[in-house]
């Protein structure tokens, strides 16, 4: 397996950013529409490109697929990216079963570029590939991306929180996503029974002896406002030793313990 490239070439760069001013040009700035540029049998290569290319070739695909952003991206550009995305996936997942360093098989920046451009389609063909993705990388724009879904992302999500031993990744974007889906309940609607399966993963998290689990729960026993969730959230805050009983080291108190106050906090301070 090759290692991806880690930067793009000056050449590359260079014709990519040419292809992103061509996009962004006003309509008739080159006597013709960026949509006409960018009719299918272009988008066709793009796609192609992001399946089959390495190195240059694909960094400076994903580029113009960026460029070209959603609305004007074509069905195969779509899937490219979502099967591109998924590919990387297993690709840091061969790298970590071998003990190979993930950056030499995949480039980290180049990771998390494709995986916002993927958040970006709000497809729902790739909540796996998304939710997978937090395995070997951190993005805050997967985790709004997921929770754009609202609860047609949410089985997935809580069978990935629920995984026996699911990696910190995966739990704590999981858990991340819940939290603002919750936060932005106007926006993604969720049930009364969406609702309350993610009180019942809170009261889960905040329960836990995983530190992280327990991190990630406060902001959504907050967000949710619910009594007994707000009194599991003001007991860890007030109640020095009570994590540490759990086995969940000093350090890791101390900082959840400011967190549920912060968290108290601003919900005291809201309007």
């Amino acid at each position: 397996m090759e290692p991806m490239m880690k930067k793009i070439g000056v050449a590359t760069a260079s014709v990519a950013c040419a292809l992103v001013c061509a996009l962004a040009a006003p309509c008739g700035a080159f006597g013709q529409a960026p949509e006409s540029v960018w009719a299918a049998p272009q988008q066709a290569i793009l796609a192609e490109d992001i399946l089959t290319g390495e190195g240059d070739r694909l960094s400076r695909a994903v580029v113009v697929a960026n460029a070209l952003g959603p609305s004007r991206m074509s069905e195969e550009v779509r899937v490219a990216l979502i099967a591109l995305m998924e590919r990387l996936n297993n690709e840091r997942g061969y790298a970590r079963s071998e003990g190979i360093p993930l950056n030499d098989v995949v480039n980290g920046e180049f990771f998390l570029e494709v995986t916002d451009v993927v958040a970006s389609l709000k497809d729902p063909r790739a909540i796996p590939g998304l939710i997978h993705s937090g395995n070997y990388a951190s993005s805050w724009n997967v985790v709004r991306g997921l929770a754009s879904f609202g609860e047609q992302a949410l089985p997935e999500i809580l069978e990935a929180i629920e995984t026996p031993r699911a990696r910190e990744g995966i739990a704590s974007t999981c858990l991340r996503a819940l939290a603002v889906m919750v936060e932005d309940a106007a926006e993604t609607d969720l049930s009364t029974t969406a609702r309350s399966e993610i009180a019942r993963i809170a009261r889960e998290s905040l329960g836990s002896q995983d530190r992280a689990r327990v991190w990630y729960g406060v902001p959504i026993a907050v967000a949710l406002d619910e009594p007994d969730l707000i009194q599991m959230v003001r007991e860890i805050s007030q109640n020095t030793g009570a994590l540490t009983a759990r086995g969940i080291d000093w350090d890791g108190e101390n900082m959840i313990r400011k967190k549920a106050l912060q968290a108290l906090s601003e919900r005291s301070n809201a309007p």
